[in-house]
């Protein structure tokens, strides 16, 4: 150790000695010598298992085999105890008694008659059947003395005690059971019957019926806002009523319907004539009950609604037959809007003409982009069939033929064109031989299948033939003709001109039948007559629409109309009936939104639609599918064509 000059002191290292030189093999034998001795440090490093662990696993299953063994041997030891049954197989079976072997013949079949059979033999099934759903069985410690001789008891009286629980049921206990089968009884008790559990704070509650959107249709007022709990769980359920009325099936029956009535007629009356409606009542009572048992055990006397639904089960005819004619509601038009006819392909140009297929749900477009285009109606995707371009005339009307194979299209040119789907060609026609005319634009087709209507100059109507597309015959009226329909037979044709007046012409000679004067014309613009010809419509520049009976329109030439109908103000452009002829559709195409739906039974309009939410924009074309009617088109000046379904009719 020596100091430094901090006052410690600095331990000396030893020196190293020099490491003496080893030779060459004195090395090589070290190092042999070394590897064989590492391999036996690294072999006793490793962990070695312990004893006493290995010995606890042992012992601990000697232990399980031999608890298993014990159990073994505590089984065998119980069956060896158990009473050895009588035969070769050694089977432990305790062997059956005279009632039991009785009773495993009879339900496994047999010939034994005993104790069991005797009880079976007495017993009456059909009263059972009849007690077993009214009552139930009694404790075991109330059976009879039955159960000491069989072992278990068999109830045929359910909680009968004497005789005269079992007798015959009465008159009233048939009836009874007839108004359960029907539902009646059901009903009434569930109408009679209080509420489970009411809530007094339901008078407290009050629940605005104004703000929300969802429940202003639950208002009986206009200015109404808020009710209490409880009116306004009445108002739900009679809302949810209005929707899913009651079926036909679940109604009570029309007899019981007119007892009732003439009960409250009976308990409104004055002092004097009580007991003479009472005993009437009685009477009436006694009538339905009389009726109400023999149709219980009569099924096909009586009618309790039974022999209306069985007719409708014997048939399919009212399901199937798509002809049968639907009485609509006056007050609401069930319509829904789908996609649009022509989503795939909107025109570019106002659309002047949209029509149905007469037999296939196809349905044409047409305007002045000179493109005809059809699409396959299904109401979801409405997919493009095809579409035909023609160079030299902008489209204005087109038409299927009635037969479906062609398509007349006509346009302001002294030329038409026809096209054929069965081969698709497009031939153009060249105008009509005798008639020197600059436009063949206003043009319709006979629903008979035998001629096209052009409407020319100076109040002549020119028919060509649909077969050869040549002149057949001139109509001359007195004015300008400005619309013309066909009857749903083709054997008549109707104008309308510039005089007011509306013609009556025979097609097939060519005579005007009858002619009136439309009541305050001032300027003809449309005409459409019913398929069943029960009514005849006109249109006049003032927005006017008078409806004709068309047996009362006939007989004079100043008739009235059934009715005038002044909803719109500006120059009507389309009137169309539907195929079904309670509808009437009248448009203009001035007015955005200028559309109305008169119900022709009731000749009212119809209220709930459209509404001030409906896009239908400026209307410049209206259609009603073929065949059943359940599908509405509107064509406007954006070159759209809105669709619409009648629920009411079949697509």
């Amino acid at each position: 150790m020596s100091p430094t000059a901090g006052g410690s002191t600095v331990k000396q290292q030893p020196k190293q000695q020099p490491k003496p030189r080893q030779k060459k093999g004195d090395a090589q034998e070290k190092h042999s010598s070394q590897s064989r001795i590492q391999p036996a440090k690294a072999k006793a490093q490793q962990p070695q298992p312990q004893q006493p662990q290995q010995q606890s696993t042992k012992l601990s299953k000697k232990s399980e085999s031999k608890k298993r063994k014990r159990g073994e041997e505590a089984v065998i030891t119980s069956l060896r105890q158990l009473p050895q049954a009588d035969g070769d197989d050694g089977a432990s079976v305790p062997a059956m008694d005279d009632e039991e072997r009785e009773l495993a013949d009879l339900v496994f079949g047999g010939e034994v008659e005993g104790a069991v059979s005797k009880v079976l033999d007495g017993f009456d099934l059909a009263t059972f059947e009849r007690r077993l759903p009214e009552k139930h069985a009694k404790d075991d410690d109330d059976d009879d003395g039955n159960d000491d001789a069989l072992g278990f008891s068999i109830d045929t009286a359910g909680i009968a005690q004497d005789e005269t629980d079992l007798a015959i049921p009465t008159e009233t206990d048939a009836l009874a059971s007839a108004r359960v089968i029907s539902g009646r009884a059901v009903s009434s008790a569930l109408q009679d019957a209080p509420a489970a559990w009411t809530d007094d704070g339901d008078e407290q509650v009050k629940v605005n019926i104004r703000d929300k959107k969802r429940l202003r249709k639950l208002r009986k007022d206009f200015d109404e806002k808020a009710i209490s709990g409880t009116d306004y769980e009445l108002r739900l359920r009679a809302q949810y009523e209005r929707m899913f009325p009651t079926p036909k099936w679940a109604e009570i029956p029309e007899e019981k319907q007119t007892a009732s009535k003439r009960r409250a007629v009976g308990a409104d009356s004055d002092d004097g004539g009580n007991e003479d409606d009472d005993q009437d009542d009685e009477d009436n009572e006694a009538v339905n009950d009389q009726r109400v048992i023999t149709s219980a055990t009569d099924p096909n006397a009586g009618d309790l609604g039974h022999s209306e639904l069985l007719r409708l089960l014997r048939t399919t005819q009212p399901i199937v037959d798509s002809h049968r004619r639907r009485v609509l509601s006056a007050d609401k038009l069930d319509i829904v809007r789908v996609k649009d006819a022509n989503q795939l392909a909107y025109a570019q140009a106002v659309i002047q003409s949209a029509q149905f297929h007469p037999r296939a749900p196809v349905l044409l477009t047409c305007g002045f982009d000179k493109t005809l285009r059809l699409f396959q109606i299904d109401g979801k995707i409405n997919p493009k069939i095809t579409s035909i371009y023609i160079k030299d005339m902008p489209i204005f009307r087109a038409h299927f033929t009635p037969d479906g194979r062609q398509i007349i299209m006509t346009g302001r040119r002294k030329w038409f064109y026809v096209h054929d789907l069965e081969t698709g060609q497009t031939n153009k026609i060249w105008g009509i031989r005798g008639r020197d005319e600059k436009s063949y634009e206003l043009s319709i087709v006979s629903p008979c299948n035998r001629f096209i209507a052009f409407m020319c100059r100076n109040g002549y109507i020119s028919l060509v033939s649909l077969q050869t597309k040549q002149w057949v015959a001139d109509l001359k009226m007195n004015g300008l003709v400005t619309a013309v329909a066909f009857s749903k037979s083709g054997k008549h044709l109707y104008s309308f001109g510039s005089d007011g007046e509306v013609y009556q012409w025979d097609t097939a000679t060519r005579q005007c039948l009858h002619r009136f004067h439309d009541e305050g014309c001032v300027k003809a613009t449309a005409l459409a007559v019913s398929d069943d010809e029960q009514y005849i419509a006109t249109g006049t520049a003032a927005g006017v629409v008078n409806v004709y009976l068309t047996k009362t329109a006939l007989k004079s030439s100043n008739p009235k109309p059934a009715k005038t109908f002044m909803n719109l103000t500006t120059p009507i452009s389309e009137l169309l009936f539907h195929p079904d002829s309670q509808l009437l559709v009248m448009a203009s195409k001035n007015v955005k939104d200028a559309l109305r739906i008169v119900h022709l039974p009731s000749l009212r309009v119809v209220q709930n639609w459209p509404t001030g939410a409906t896009p239908l924009g400026y209307v410049s074309t209206v259609a009603f599918s073929s065949g059943g009617g359940g599908y509405l088109a509107i064509g406007n000046a954006k070159g759209k064509v809105l669709l619409y379904k009648l629920t009411a009719y079949n697509a």
